[in-house]
């Protein structure tokens, strides 16, 4: 478990990669503090919550511009991102859906899936985005997207196509659906 300040917050993480060093076998981003405006809805935004991530996404070189992102899904809420995916522009190769940690998070987890031990450590590596943004990442995932907590997907080799696959690792899955 490790942690970083935000101001006043505190956010933890734990991501543990699987023994091949290819996906995740569980990953837990738990966070004091708030989440990102731009995620909620009139209705949340209303409760005034405000936007804190893991760095300041200012001090990133995404892929795609802000500017360029455009309206893919309605809103479904955030979810945690690898900057394998956001920074460095690689499709999104593992994804997985466990229980929000709060009422604005979709609890969709996206990794372009070679992420090592070494760099799932780093939180930097990480951002909470819009699940729409993810999608003009990788639109491949919009089919996936309705799919029940404690469901997991990974891309094939060969295909490209998205399998599911078991939520390995998540001690408490049959408490995700």
């Amino acid at each position: 478990m490790s942690a970083t300040t935000m101001g006043r917050e505190i956010i933890f993480w734990e991501v543990t990669m699987a023994s091949n060093g290819q996906k995740p076998t569980v990953e837990r981003f738990l966070q004091t503090g708030h989440i990102i405006p731009s995620l909620c809805d009139e209705k949340l935004k209303s409760k005034r919550i405000t936007f804190s991530i893991l760095m300041n996404p200012l001090n990133k070189k995404f892929k795609i511009p802000g500017q360029q992102i455009q309206r893919l899904i309605p809103n479904m809420g955030g979810c945690y991102a690898s900057d394998r995916i956001t920074v460095d522009g690689e499709s999104v190769g593992y994804m997985y859906r466990e229980k929000p940690s709060n009422e604005v998070d979709s609890g969709w987890r996206f990794f372009a899936g070679d992420e090592t031990q070494e760099y799932a450590d780093m939180p930097n590596n990480f951002g909470i985005y819009e699940v729409n943004t993810i999608c003009n990442y990788d639109p491949a995932i919009i089919p996936f997207l309705d799919s029940p907590l404690g469901t997991a997907f990974g891309r094939a080799q060969g295909t490209g196509r998205f399998e599911a696959e078991e939520l390995a690792g998540d001690e408490d899955a049959e408490n995700h659906r």
